[in-house]
């Protein structure tokens, strides 16, 4: 058996512990918040490096485990370092882990030190080495990270976030009654202070927070979630919505005169819309997507006649009969009608798919780009059909304990740009229903634009948005400018 001593010298004499061997570079939340994508990969540069140079990194990692295991105290500033620095990430896990195990006050205060650091596994075990530390003092100490103002700051809500997560749910492998369900994962921590409830039902709308309080509060005690829920509603008093009624009058018309952007502007400024208001931003929305689908043939064309060949088969599906039906299912299940965009996207366009077929044989043209496909992002947006499966999911999600605690229901419109390109990726774009007004942003893309806004985007790069992170190449600025040449504006 390794004596502690041996171990101590052993992690020393590592390589990694070597004076050129590469290390990470320290950014906080924020700070990686304000970073564009380019300088998010330089960043990242690092642990390329590091894994390119480590040799051995498997026995050093056993090591590391052995150490934590033995919980050697002798060996915190060391493990502390690589926390600290080491750019070979299942290295720098092993370390944090370690000091979680050790449990010592200088151990805490290592992983501590980088709980605003803006890798997820410095905030995990930040976060977790507080509640081991002390469950009945955790409140208190994390109450500040709570902030509206500091969880709206760029990276503020991660660390709130990762405070709820440590509740739940988890799933365990079975019950009382044999089944597998959703529960807590530290329910004592979470029965010990009241405030933390108080806290989920407050944040339960929340638009930061809201989902992982929603989250929480799902798989606490329900009878006391109940309570607090009827207790909170009574002190917040009915939810009012500023509906808006009356038409403006004149959108249509100006939208055809080419304000088409004031026009889209005033539609979205109204939180949410019925009645006449309502009529003249489904016409607006006509006249908008009767001018996208010519696009999308325009485009369409041109792909078809440079060999590009769409991974459904289809580089644009005209409407169907089904159409109305699973749209009316959809707005069923939500209650409330979807929002005035994309129900004429789907009634005037169907749905585009300009991914290539990456099942075939043959590799994808670049057009003389000389990029990958995960440099693209080729415009997707799913017709009704292809979303008939996601009914059944909200129906699994729903609450059993208040209709409260139900989240908005996705509606998954289009891979990300990872999986566009046959490699595993990120959430899906799409829209969050039911949304009251005209236009939604279409979430987890990028750009967080809405849906409108986003169309303009894919079209002015020609069909492929990401394009424009190589707009200094000669080569891309000629491919959009033929791509995107007589496009008719909307």
């Amino acid at each position: 058996m390794v004596s502690a001593e041996r171990r101590l010298q052993k992690l020393e004499r590592s390589e990694v512990f070597a004076r050129d061997f590469p290390r990470r570079r320290l950014l906080t939340r924020a700070q990686w918040a304000g970073l564009s994508e380019d300088e998010r990969l330089e960043a990242h540069s690092s642990q390329t490096a590091a894994i390119r140079r480590a040799k051995n990194w498997l026995a050093i990692v056993d090591l590391i485990e052995e150490i934590g295991k033995a919980r050697q105290e002798s060996a915190v500033p060391l493990l502390a370092k690589l926390w600290s620095d080491c750019a070979l990430v299942p290295v720098r896990k092993a370390a944090g882990h370690a000091l979680l195990a050790i449990g010592s006050r200088e151990a805490r205060a290592a992983l501590l030190s980088l709980i605003e650091d803006s890798d997820d596994s410095s905030v995990f075990l930040a976060v977790r080495a507080v509640f081991d530390d002390s469950p009945a003092s955790a409140f208190d100490r994390f109450a500040p990270y709570f902030e509206k103002g500091r969880v709206s700051q760029p990276g503020g809500r991660v660390i709130p976030q990762e405070v709820l997560r440590t509740f739940g749910p988890t799933w365990r492998k079975e019950s009382r009654a044999g089944e597998p369900y959703w529960a807590m994962r530290e329910p004592g921590w979470f029965e010990q202070d009241d405030r933390w409830m108080d806290l989920c039902v407050r944040l339960r709308r929340d638009e930061q927070l809201g989902h992982a309080a929603r989250d929480v509060l799902r798989v606490a005690d329900a009878e006391r979630v109940r309570t607090r829920l009827a207790l909170a509603r009574v002190q917040e008093g009915p939810r009012s919505v500023p509906w808006r009624s009356v038409a403006s009058g004149d959108l249509l018309a100006r939208y055809r005169r080419g304000e088409h952007e004031a026009v889209w502007t005033e539609l979205r400024s109204h939180q949410a819309i019925n009645g006449d208001c309502r009529a003249e931003a489904i016409a607006v929305a006509a006249e908008t997507m009767t001018r996208v689908a010519r696009c999308a043939d325009l485009l369409a064309a041109r792909l078809a006649s440079m060999g590009w060949i769409a991974l459904t088969g289809h580089l644009r599906w005209l409407p169907s009969d089904r159409d109305a039906g699973i749209i009316n299912d959809i707005e069923q299940f939500t209650g409330a009608p979807l929002p005035p965009s994309l129900n004429s996207f789907w009634n005037k366009v169907g749905g585009i798919d300009f991914v290539w077929d990456y099942r075939k044989a043959q590799r994808a043209p670049d057009f003389g780009l000389g990029l990958a496909l995960v440099e693209m992002d080729p415009l997707y947006v799913a017709p009704p059909a292809h979303t008939v499966y996601l009914l059944k999911e909200w129906k699994e999600r729903q609450s059993e304990v208040d209709p409260d605690l139900d989240d908005p229901c996705n509606l998954d419109l289009a891979p990300d740009y990872w999986h566009k390109a046959n490699f595993s990726g990120g959430s899906p774009y799409g829209v969050e229903l039911p949304y009251l007004g005209a236009d939604p942003v279409f979430v987890n893309e990028v750009h967080q634009l809405p849906f409108v806004d986003y169309l303009r985007l894919a079209f002015r790069w020609g069909g492929f948005p990401r394009l424009e992170r190589h707009i200094s190449s000669p080569a891309v600025r000629a491919f959009v400018a033929d791509m995107a040449k007589d496009m008719e504006p909307f």
